[in-house]
């Protein structure tokens, strides 16, 4: 499958082992970007795991998926893989999901519940950054990254502005892999310059806590 509108050649054998890979059992559906559509160096194969394969990439993380895919079709180091949580309709789609920073999760989803409260459901990215080295064989999301999501959403969803002093009530119940949706509440109290976040599955508490900020310049 390539990307719907591309002109740029793709080289047959690449396109054929591409196909061939759509049959292994840890890919629901695959295709090829080549190098000029990607502003890259190197083709491009986008993989969407199969639930089998998004099973394996949470035990092993990627670079055991695509090292069972290489084998398989014979790619060898000069391909680039990428993997999506799904694909999107159109070939310009795909290059823009591809495009997007990898540092924050999809947000799928939101409810403003007040002025200053906002519910968002949010996914975790197959191929965050973070999991290059976070670790390359068990991918988890840290933390501290958690955190910085829950700033990041607040700056952009409630217009926060003051700069981080401090953590406090911070809570880590349960690992955060590749491919969850969490609800993520956050509620600021501007009398105190405090940030509270929680990220749930379901009922189930993910993690939570209290950020202080400073109170931004008039």
């Amino acid at each position: 499958m390539t990307a719907a509108g591309y002109r740029c050649e793709i080289d047959a054998e690449l396109q054929a082992a591409t196909e061939q890979l759509q049959s292994h059992d840890w890919v629901r559906c695959a295709m090829v970007i080549p190098p000029q559509a990607a502003a890259s160096f190197r083709a491009t194969i986008v993989v969407v795991p199969s639930e089998a394969g998004v099973k394996v990439l949470r035990r092993h993380g990627k670079r055991f998926l695509v090292h069972q895919w290489e084998q398989q079709v014979g790619a060898g180091d000069g391909i680039h893989w990428a993997l999506l949580n799904d694909l999107p309709a159109s070939g310009a789609a795909v290059l823009e999901r591809l495009h997007e920073t990898r540092l924050f999760p999809r947000i799928l989803g939101d409810a403003k519940a007040a002025a200053n409260e906002i519910e968002l459901l949010v996914e975790v990215p197959y191929d965050l950054d973070i999991f290059e080295g976070h670790f390359p064989s068990i991918p988890i999301v840290p933390g501290v990254v958690q955190v910085g999501w829950a700033v990041n959403a607040a700056r952009s969803r409630l217009g926060l502005s003051g700069r981080f002093l401090s953590l406090e009530k911070i809570k880590f119940r349960r690992i955060v892999r590749p491919g969850d949706r969490l609800l993520l509440k956050l509620q600021y109290d501007p009398r105190r310059a405090q940030l509270r976040f929680r990220f749930s599955d379901g009922s189930t508490l993910v993690s939570s806590g209290e950020v202080l900020l400073a109170v931004a310049d008039a």
